[in-house]
Order: structure tokens, then sequence, then C-alpha cells
């Protein structure tokens, strides 16, 4: 029974990714993450977006070695300069049949994304019995955070999987030490520094559980941890290496020797025009031009200077610190390129389904009460402390990994919390506790009934996911927007709609347009390329991304860009000016359509990132007027 329970609720899983997998459009995340994954893979090169280490990108890559694709050539297509934006969609869009190149990758990150699930339940029914193992795993299963970003290829699964698999596996080597559990740990903490640099948060969870373990007199305490913690300081820095291949250099023998990472570059200076130059670079605050002072910038210095990791790695952990400092954010209608703190709990309470929260605080309630708490002692052997340790390196991880998140000045996605959402999930768990009661019952299903159904009326589109007090998908982004809302990924649904309405006119203005398919030819209202011609401003349907309709890398599309002392002058004596340049006054037409149509209920919605305006002459007319 309880078996076939897990794997009904895996199969859900498994059908509402599949669904969003096989609908979703290529994203812009999902370009760089496969192109740095197949980089190495079929040259030996690191030099592609050093912005996260290789194991997830590689295990997504992987499967496109059975797949015949057409690798562009190293002139002309960013090779050189290692710019992944430029080569990615030179590989995914102009060479090759970009949805026979993303499914693959997207199945094996389906198949990280069921074992995540797996491990949250696995992670309650350890904490709080089988039946919050079981209430846990299926309310991740239709936990629309993971579905809607665990069926991409992105990073942030995986390291949730990894972090899951070394507390469940330091727990049971604290219960029975022995070398295939001390192998688990050590996988599993190596898996970790492979996907993401932010995985020196959960060595002060696996730190604490072994204090607590060695404290309680558990077998795995005290020796055996000496001796997994010393087999750690080996395998790590081994583990790096060898997913580099064991060499230094970002750049495969035999590369030109002028060959470059992708570089940062600070506002108001050039890009760096070398590797020396752009180590200086990531290495220095943009505000200030001074030497970064912070553990990361001190410890990779250190390292880079002896040679005690991979080059790519490195200068990795830098350029991550660097692009973080400075980057725009948005928030109940504010834009900000320091972040704001109260971003992350905003976005969590947003984009969670009303039901998970309700199923999350009468988690909390139960453990309050002392319906729900772990078990203190091995129910096979009651002189083994068992869980103890589990629950305080959870705990431990949850607040150090939430406080990072919250200081962090990278506000881009709720998605950065998803390696702690199973613990939240495992709490909601714990709400099964109240099932002994008839009251408790009722809150319980009624409670995960309201996440089945927000859930399945959202499906597909769960990555733009909001609940209903925040107004839904409609309504969501004026709490938050960016990779909350739109990746790019409902270019596919936008060809679809088309085919419906064969004789409308559209004009489009995407968040990236390097990712639209390229036989999805439409007219772009806006472009980042000077040489390409724009449409022209003519009675029409415009498509238009949520993240351009909200200006989020778009400053001039902002209302207060087009204040009285702002744009707003300098239009009107523009269109009053019979000599004015006329690419000028274009340019500002065009940003002020944006701006105005911010304000402007939608005709139509193309999943969730594309609003459609039906504009006829006189209402163009006004949307330009000054």
């Amino acid at each position: 029974m309880t078996r076939g329970l897990i794997l009904a609720m895996l199969l859900v899983a498994l059908f509402l990714a599949s669904w969003g997998a096989l609908t979703d459009s290529l994203t812009t995340d999902e370009r760089s993450h496969l192109v740095s994954g197949m980089a190495p893979l079929v040259t030996g090169d690191f030099r592609m977006s050093p912005d996260h280490p290789p194991l997830a990108r590689m295990w997504a890559a992987l499967p496109l070695l059975a797949v015949r694709s057409e690798w562009p050539p190293a002139e002309g297509s960013g090779w050189h300069e290692g710019d992944f934006f430029r080569f990615g969609s030179e590989w995914l869009v102009t060479r090759n049949e970009t949805r026979r190149l993303l499914l693959p990758p997207r199945a094996g990150m389906i198949a990280i994304l069921l074992a995540t699930i797996a491990l949250t339940g696995a992670l309650a029914a350890r904490l709080f019995g089988l039946r919050a193992g079981l209430l846990a795993l299926a309310a991740a299963a239709l936990d629309p955070m993971l579905l809607g970003n665990g069926h991409l290829v992105l990073a942030d699964v995986p390291l949730a999987a990894a972090v899951l698999a070394a507390l469940l596996a330091l727990q049971r080597f604290l219960e029975r030490p022995g070398l295939l559990r001390g192998s688990a740990v050590l996988g599993a903490l190596a898996a970790a520094a492979l996907v993401k640099f932010s995985w020196p948060l959960v060595l002060p969870s696996l730190l604490t559980m072994a204090i607590v373990g060695a404290r309680r007199g558990m077998p795995g305490g005290r020796r055996p941890l000496a001796l997994l913690t010393l087999g750690a300081a080996i395998l790590l820095p081994a583990a790096i290496w060898a997913a580099y291949g064991f060499r230094e250099s970002a750049f495969a023998p035999g590369a030109e020797p002028d060959a470059l990472m992708y570089r940062a570059s600070d506002p108001g200076h050039p890009r760096p025009e070398t590797m020396s130059d752009a180590w200086q670079t990531v290495l220095h605050d943009p505000l200030t031009a001074a030497p970064r002072r912070t553990a990361a910038a001190a410890f990779v210095r250190f390292a880079h200077e002896r040679h005690l990791l991979p080059e790519a790695y490195l200068y990795g952990i830098a350029y991550v610190e660097k692009k973080a400092t400075l980057r725009s954010a948005y928030l109940l209608g504010r834009h900000s390129m320091t972040g704001f703190r109260s971003y992350f709990p905003i976005a969590w309470g947003v984009k969670t389904p009303l039901g998970l929260l309700a199923l999350f605080a009468l988690g909390l309630a139960a453990l309050v009460a002392g319906k729900a708490r772990p078990s203190p002692t091995n129910p096979t052997n009651p002189t083994i402390p068992t869980v103890a340790p589990l629950a305080t390196g959870a705990i431990v991880f949850v607040l150090l990994y939430g406080a990072a998140a919250i200081a962090s000045h990278l506000n881009i996605g709720v998605r950065h919390l998803v390696p702690i959402e199973p613990f939240v999930l495992a709490i909601a768990g714990a709400s099964a506790a109240w099932l002994a009661t008839r009251f408790g019952r009722i809150a319980v299903l009624g409670s995960f009934l309201a996440l089945f159904g927000a859930t399945s009326v959202s499906a597909p589109h769960l990555l733009g996911f909001f609940n209903l007090a925040a107004g839904g998908i409609e309504g969501g982004p004026r709490f938050v927007a960016d990779s909350n809302v739109d990746l790019g990924q409902d270019h596919e649904r936008l060809r679809s709609w088309i085919a419906r309405h064969p004789d409308e006119h559209v004009v489009l203005a995407p968040f990236d347009e390097s990712i639209v398919p390229r036989d999805l030819d439409l007219p772009l209202l806006v472009s980042d390329d000077p040489r390409r011609t724009l449409a022209p401003l003519v009675p029409a349907t415009y498509v238009v991304s949520v993240n351009v309709l909200l200006g989020i890398y778009q400053p001039a599309v902002r209302d207060a860009a087009w204040g009285e002392g702002g744009l707003l002058p300098a239009y009107r004596r523009l269109l009053a000016d019979p000599n004015a340049d006329v690419r000028t006054l274009d340019g500002f037409r065009r940003v002020r359509l944006l701006n105005r149509l911010a304000h402007r209920d939608p005709d139509d919605r193309v999943g969730a990132s594309l609003r459609l305006f039906r504009l006829s002459p006189t209402s163009l007319a006004e949307l330009l007027s000054p």
C-alpha cells in the first residue's frame, strides 16, 4: 500500500513536470547551462559561463552526445571570448532544431526532480514518521516551486537533492558507521560542491550534526567522524580537480593563447581584453574599484596564487560574487540595483499555494503543540538516539541559507530558495499529526485538496505560478517578476496562439530575443541589436513580455523615467520639432508605448509571461501621446 502511494505520487509529479518540459520553449538560463555543459564534453574546454560548477550542466548535456547537432565554428560565434549568450544561441537556435536538443536534457533534470521529491518524503518520514513522510512527498509532488523549476535545465533542484542526500546520509552514518554509508556522505557533499557555489552553506549543518551525534554517543561519533572528516578534506579537492579533467587551465590544450572566459565588467568601464584583466575585474568592487575584502575573494586570491584548485572553479566563485553585487531587482513596483531585504519572504509568500501555506502552518502548530516531534530513540535499538542530529542539521541549514538569501543583493527569483523548500515541505508533512482528530482531518485534507487544485489549474505554467491571494498568474507580477514569471518559456505557446489567430498582425517585444525560435519570424517592437530592423508603429496585436512591460532590465520603460523631470519633456520637444532626428524620436515612441501599455489591461495572455494588446489606430495614437 505504502509503495503504491509513493509510486502514484511520483507518477503525478512525472506527469506535471513532463507536461511543462514538452510545452515550455527554450529559456534564457537553459541556453547558458546547456552550452556550458556541452562545451567540456565536446571540446574539453571550460571557458563558457563560469557562474556554476559543471556537474549538473554536464549531466543535462550528456544525452546530447547521442544526438546529432552542428557545433558552431569558433570564428564569429562568441567562442573566443567565452560568450555563452551568443554561442549558446548560435548552437541551440540558429544552427539546430531547438526542441530536438532540449528534451533529452530536460528528461535528465526530471530524474533529479523525482529524486528530490523522494528524498523530501524520506526526510519527513525520518523526522516525524511515515504518515508525515507520505504527506510531505505528496505535497512535494504538487509544489509549483519544485515542478516549475525542476523540469528545466537549472542548478537549484540539483543542489537541493545533493544537500538532502548529504544530511540523510550523515544521519545514517551516525547511526551505524560503515564504508558505504561514509562514501554516500562524501559523494553527496562532492556533488553539492560541483553543482552550485553556495554549497558551503551546508557545511555548518553537517558539522552541527556531527557534534550532536558525538555528544549523544552515537556509534558514528568521534573516531568514525574524524575519519569521515579526513576523507572529506581529501575527496572534495580531488572531486573538483576530477570534474575539470585534472587541469588547472580553463582552456583545452591547444586553445588560442588569448582565449577568454566570460567576463564581468564594471559600469562605465570597457570589458577586459585579457584574462589577467578579467581576474582583476572579478576581484574588485564595481562601485569603488577597490579590491574586494570578502571571505570569498580572499579565498580565491589565496587559492589562485597557490594553484590549489582549477582556474575555472576559482574564477567562477569570484565571478558569481561580483555579479551578485549589482543586479536589477523588482519588488512591489519598486526597482533597485542592490536588492530588498523583504524580497524572498514576500516572493515565497505570493508564489506558494495557499493550501501548502496552510499545511505548513498546521505543521508548525503540531510541532509547537507537541503533536509532532522528532523521535528521541531508534525504534529498533532504544539505546541509540536517532534523528536529533538530522533535525538540528536541518534547522541550521534553513536558517543559514535563508539568512544568506535575504542578505544577498541577487533578487531575481524565488527559485534561489529551492534548496530549503524540502525542509518547508517536511514541516508541512508534520501536519499529518492532526489526522487523529475529525477537525484535523478536515483541515489537513482540505488544505491538501486546495494545493492539488491550485497546481492542477495552473499547470503547465508552474514557473509563473502565483497564489490566489496575489492575484494568480494575471496579478502576481505586480509583486515580483523576472525569473518568477518569465524566462522566455512561452514562445512555443505563442506559435500555437498565432496558428489559431492567422489574421492578426503580431508584433513581439520579447524578454530575450536571442532565444526566440528562428522559424517564429515576427517583427520586433524593440531590440538590443542596433542593426535589426524594427516593426513600424502601426495598429497591430502587440505581444509583450511581462519583464519588458515592467522595465526589469529596461530603465527607460519605467514610470520613474517618464516624470516631468525625466523623459517626458524631451519627448514633447521631439514631437514638436519638425527637424527632430527620426531615429531618436522613433526610439522615444517605442519606450513610451511600452510604458503606457504597462498601465493597460491586456486583451489576452499567452502562458504566464506574454501579454497581448490589440491596438487600433485610435488607441495607438492615444498611447503614443505625451
